[in-house]
């Protein structure tokens, strides 16, 4: 008898703060969201950095540091990509799990999650530029 009433009393209690978890749990992913774009524009920099050679002026650059910076850029590439796919499918996943909270949790993140997909589809489509024209320096 006094564990069905402690198990009515939780679920009383879980459903009084069902509200509250789900705005704090939806704060919480895109908090977590936020920073996996971070790492994407972070790893930019990198590739940013890489292409740094490339973009001094210098009509003919030598072969050595053009391999050595198409090297590099390759791996800051092949880095960002790994980030952008799992930022990508972070903020797929929590987007699905927001869906079934209430309207007041659901929407505002479902509205960031949609800000930060843009930023990393931004971010992919400079990495996908980057790329071309690395294969056509390596020409």
């Amino acid at each position: 008898d006094r564990c069905k009433a402690a198990l009515g009393t939780a679920s009383e209690i879980l459903s009084l703060t069902k509200e509250q978890r789900e705005r704090v749990m939806s704060e919480a992913y895109v908090r977590q969201a936020t920073e996996k774009c971070k790492e994407v524009e972070a790893g930019m920099e990198k590739i940013d950095e890489a292409e740094l050679p490339f973009i001094k002026g210098l009509e003919v650059i030598p072969l050595l540091e053009a391999t050595s910076a198409t090297k590099a850029s390759e791996e800051a590439v092949s880095a960002v990509l790994a980030t952008i796919a799992s930022a990508r499918t972070f903020i797929a996943s929590k987007n699905l799990e927001v869906k079934h909270y209430g309207e007041a949790a659901a929407k505002p993140a479902a509205e960031e999650f949609a800000k930060l997909t843009q930023r990393i589809n931004a971010a992919a489509s400079r990495v996908a530029t980057f790329r071309r024209e690395t294969e056509s320096r390596k020409k």
